[in-house]
């Protein structure tokens, strides 16, 4: 992933994605990739097991989330 495109994907600045993909790589969650010839910086998740119960969490949220607009 590129935190450019990320970022003009999701219209804010690349800045508001570097505190928490510093926190993945310190948690061996992300890693850096090696520089290539351009100056865009890539990252790429790493195999930790970590993964798949943070996958359940989220998906967990987005229920969560669309509980809220349900009528009871």
């Amino acid at each position: 992933m590129c935190v450019t495109d990320l970022a003009m994907s999701h219209r804010v600045p690349g800045s508001v994605f570097y505190p928490p993909l510093r926190s993945l790589v310190e948690l061996g969650l992300a890693r850096r990739m090696p520089p290539r010839s351009d100056r865009r910086v890539f990252y790429t998740i790493t195999g930790a097991r970590a993964w798949a119960p943070l996958r359940h969490v989220v998906d967990m949220l987005q229920v969560e989330d669309s509980d809220e607009g349900a009528v009871a």
